[in-house]
Parts: structure tokens; C-alpha cells; sequence
């Protein structure tokens, strides 16, 4: 029994470098453990995209055909034949006398309101020498068309704009690079971007709705036509 007792060693400072070894072992344990579950939870936020307008200038619009060239006809003119004809004096007779016609003295009588020189069936505040059942309308007047500026004059009018909410797994795929749009706007008269001609020229697929979204509602200073320039979106994710 007592050998069996000299076997164990009870030296204290071994003792301790065992505990301390032990609880080093579970300390570092712990930590790794815990690192392994941070690094599965954390997510790390995608920052909003960083968006650049740049505008493009509108090529000149081609100049328009000559006209056509007239063909000149090749057939000579006929000079008119001139028939001399033998004037015949016919025997002078006496033209038979009218009878003198009565002289209408009563005028016929007028409408109120009417002026001198009018006509019976006329309206009232009509104009003189005009057809009978003839009114005045004004012929309609069309609309001012679009005129083609360059890209800074719209870029100096803008006064409100949205950018464009992109789909997240669209900003994902093209992380680290550039998204760009060209759009043709086209403006009213009272500064709105026209819906009914303004469209996309080119952009990613899947951010043609997000795009023409956010550029309908941007806003211009009102001129006196609308007006019409291409213009480069360009979304920088990062």
C-alpha cells in the first residue's frame, strides 16, 4: 500500500503546471469555438451604391435628300396656227326699244343689329362679303415638337432626380464594377420627363424597369418647347 502511494506524484508545482495546462487547453477551445460560430452568423452589410450621371451628346440629324431632278421633255413646242378668216359686215337693224321697267323705290327691310351691305339670311355680327352659313373656327394649332439638344443643356436644367433601386442580387453580381444605362430623355414644356418618348437605349438586363422608374420622376426647369438629349447612368458598386 504504501508503495503504491510513492507511485502518485503529489508535487504541488506539477500539480499546478498540469491545472494551468488544462485550463489553457479549454481556454483556447472556448475561443476557437467561438470565432467558428461569429465567422457563420456575421454578414457582412453591402454598402449602397455610388451613382454617376454623365450625358451624351446627340448626333446631328442627317441632312434631307435633294429633290429630284426635273426631266425635261424632249417633244418641240406646236407654234398655234393662226386662220385668217374674211370679216362680213352684216346688214345693220334696228334693236327693238325696251320697255322701261318700273323703278323699285321701297328698299327691302333690314334686320337690327344688321350693317349696310349685308345679305338677307345673314347673322348678325357677321362679316361683309361672307358666305351664307359660314362660321369662323379657328384651325387647331399641334403641339410643339421635341428639339434634339446637347447633353449639358439638360444637365443644367435638372432640378430633382432619384436614383435607381437596383435588385439586390443584381448589385451582388457586379460588385466592384460599373452598371450602365443610356436613356434617351425627352422633357415638356413644363419641365416633366415625357413618358411616351423617353426610353431606354441600352442597360444590364433586369434593371431596365428600376432605371426608367427613377428617371420619369426627375424633374427639369420649364422651357419654352421640350427638348430631347441622350444621357449615361452609371451606378458604381463597391
Amino acid at each position: 500500500m504504501f508503495e503504491a502511494a510513492r507511485g502518485i506524484d503529489l508535487d504541488p508545482r506539477r500539480l499546478r503546471r498540469r491545472a494551468w495546462w488544462l485550463f489553457s487547453v479549454g481556454a483556447h477551445g472556448i475561443l476557437l469555438v467561438g470565432l467558428l460560430i461569429w465567422s457563420v452568423i456575421h454578414v457582412d452589410e453591402v454598402a449602397p451604391p455610388s451613382v454617376m450621371v454623365t450625358f451624351l451628346a446627340a448626333p446631328p440629324p442627317p441632312p434631307p435628300p435633294p429633290p429630284p431632278a426635273r426631266r425635261k421633255s424632249s417633244r418641240p413646242r406646236k407654234k398655234p396656227s393662226t386662220l385668217v378668216q374674211p370679216t362680213v359686215t352684216a346688214p345693220l337693224e334696228p334693236s327693238p326699244e325696251k320697255p322701261n321697267e318700273p323703278e323699285n323705290d321701297a328698299e327691302s327691310a333690314g334686320v337690327e343689329g344688321g350693317v349696310e351691305g349685308g345679305v338677307e339670311g345673314g347673322v348678325v355680327g357677321g362679316v361683309v362679303g361672307g358666305v351664307i352659313g359660314g362660321t369662323a373656327i379657328e384651325p387647331p394649332v399641334d403641339p410643339p415638337k421635341p428639339k434634339n439638344v446637347a447633353p449639358y443643356v439638360l444637365e443644367q436644367n435638372l432640378l430633382y432626380r432619384v436614383d435607381p433601386k437596383v435588385p439586390p442580387h443584381i448589385l451582388s453580381a457586379h460588385r466592384g464594377k460599373e452598371i450602365v444605362s443610356t436613356i434617351l430623355v425627352c422633357t415638356t414644356s413644363a419641365g416633366d420627363v415625357d413618358p411616351k418618348t423617353t426610353r431606354i437605349l441600352s442597360a444590364v438586363p433586369g434593371t431596365k424597369e428600376a432605371v426608367l422608374e427613377a428617371i420619369l420622376a426627375w424633374k427639369y426647369k420649364p422651357q419654352p418647347i421640350p427638348l430631347c438629349a441622350p444621357v449615361r447612368l452609371v451606378i458604381r458598386v463597391e
